[in-house]
């Protein structure tokens, strides 16, 4: 089944409000280019057909619907509204017992003309040129991931690393809300998708920076269309301050080998689409089993 993601007038007028206007750009990528999407289970309400997307202090709501358009089934993901936690509103919209028209009436569902929105789409789709079967692999590729240890960063889009100092402060049992920290990196990584002048070490604001928690990485140039993300280290910005020097040592006196020098402290490495499911990645940073379980090759 093929996917598609619309918005309402009022979604699009409470994101571009509250400043979220990237986070359907996002969702409508991921969603339109993964063949056969289907959405989390936990992101369901459990009534109607209503799925939620975490952003943040917000909640992006949609509603979907299923059409079969020239014989093809085609699934509508449609955002609807905009919630702050804690909105009035939103706090109605998910008691189970509210009636399902009042439940429509604060998404605005009750006013959608659908068949207005299957006919756009079909238009779209009529105009969209096919795409080109893929080729057959060759030789070489098949040799090369089929080779002992073949999975490699280098088939990822964009590479997150993980340095050893990392590994172990996300385990720690003390340690806090992993859900933030993925956001915070998501949404950095994504903001700065084409802007050649922000490489290097960066520090990302996590959580709501009351104690002033940051994360401290590095973007690397691996090729003219791919960066890689190392992730080396969190805390609080007084505690990064010896990390960040001891790097900044490091590259300065060995500049030609900074990418030989970011591996070394690194343990492991995936690729980011491993935050589209953030309660697997936050499993995968505690799981004190799961370095051995993925071995992937520098």
């Amino acid at each position: 089944m093929k996917s598609i993601v619309r918005s309402t007038t009022r979604y699009d007028e409470e994101a571009k409000q509250y400043g979220c206007t990237k986070v359907l750009v996002r969702y409508k990528a991921r969603v339109e280019r993964t063949p056969g999407f289907a959405h989390f289970a936990r992101d369901e309400y459990g009534f109607d057909a209503y799925v939620k997307k975490e952003h943040s202090n917000f909640r992006t709501i949609f509603t979907y619907r299923n059409h079969k358009i020239n014989g093809e089934d085609i699934r509508c993901y449609l955002a609807l509204r905009v919630f702050k936690r804690g909105d009035a509103e939103y706090e109605v919209f998910q008691l189970q017992t509210t009636s399902k028209s009042r439940r429509n009436t604060i998404t605005g569902l009750t006013s959608v003309n659908w068949d207005q929105i299957w006919r756009e789409v079909e238009d779209e789709l009529s105009t969209c040129p096919q795409p080109e079967p893929l080729p057959e692999l060759t030789g070489a590729e098949t040799s090369f991931i089929s080779r002992e240890n073949g999975i490699t960063q280098e088939i990822f889009d964009i590479p997150i690393y993980e340095s050893k100092q990392w590994v172990e402060t996300v385990r720690r049992d003390d340690f806090g809300d992993p859900f933030k920290v993925a956001e915070a990196i998501e949404k950095k990584i994504y903001e700065v998708v084409g802007d050649d002048n922000e490489y290097g070490l960066i520090e990302i604001p996590y959580g709501y920076g009351d104690k002033g928690e940051k994360i401290l990485c590095y973007r690397l140039k691996e090729s003219e269309s791919k960066d890689g993300w190392f992730l080396l280290g969190l805390g609080t910005e007084e505690s990064l301050v010896p990390l960040r020097e001891e790097i900044e040592r490091e590259i300065s006196s060995r500049p030609e080998t900074i990418k030989e020098m970011l591996t070394g402290r690194c343990r492991r490495a995936y690729p980011l689409s491993m935050f589209d499911d953030k309660d697997f990645w936050a499993g995968m940073e505690k799981d004190k089993g799961f370095l051995e379980k993925l071995v992937l090759v520098f």
